[in-house]
């Protein structure tokens, strides 16, 4: 504000500066004028006062104006930062790994473990475990995916499903659909 005055009436700076010694940033336009004994009209202090409000309030010109904020506010450091560790005290015992067990190997449960596995031993051998296993008839001695599992479960009670339990059945044929398409989509392709 005070620098556009003295460049607008061609003052020389030193010699503003020797004259008035004592100004401050609360100094106004026209006492500044009145020291200097420059003739200055109402309307260029109004120029003047409003050009500095904006200059204040410009953050993006003017880095010295902006508010000070706090840099890395919340955070809360959850190690030791006070130089060398300090010692463990002696009455609390060191955490530590709990001491080796050796392994019992004849324990019932690990000692009769598949003792009735080969139940046909006096027989022939044509009586397997799927033959004494009780459940549903299409999960005996079956091995495969889902979608396997479904088609066999349908092959095996699908008429009962379809006049019984309508929903059920919709619901394996839709479960079927889909993941025919899941388990062959880009399987026969070879480059990516």
């Amino acid at each position: 504000m005070l620098l556009s005055l003295i460049r607008k009436n061609g003052l020389n700076l030193a010699r503003f500066f020797t004259q008035t010694p004592l100004l401050t940033q609360e100094t106004s336009v026209s006492k500044c004028c009145s020291i200097l004994k420059v003739p200055i009209s109402k309307t260029a202090i109004q120029q003047t006062a409003y050009s500095t409000e904006v200059w204040n309030t410009d953050s993006a010109t003017n880095k010295s104006y902006k508010s000070p904020r706090r840099k890395r506010y919340g955070y809360e450091t959850k190690y030791f930062t006070g130089g060398l560790l300090p010692r463990p005290d002696t009455d609390n015992p060191l955490r530590s790994l709990k001491a080796y067990k050796v392994p019992e190997n004849w324990v019932k449960k690990k000692a009769l473990f598949g003792q009735n596995d080969y139940i046909d031993i006096l027989g022939d051998g044509k009586v397997t475990p799927k033959d004494l296993i009780q459940g549903p008839p299409w999960l005996k001695g079956f091995k495969g995916n889902e979608m396997q599992r479904l088609i066999r479960q349908i092959k095996y009670e699908g008429h009962h499903l379809r006049f019984y339990y309508p929903t059920k059945h919709h619901k394996l044929r839709k479960r079927i659909k889909y993941l025919y398409k899941f388990y062959n989509h880009r399987r026969h392709k070879t480059k990516y």
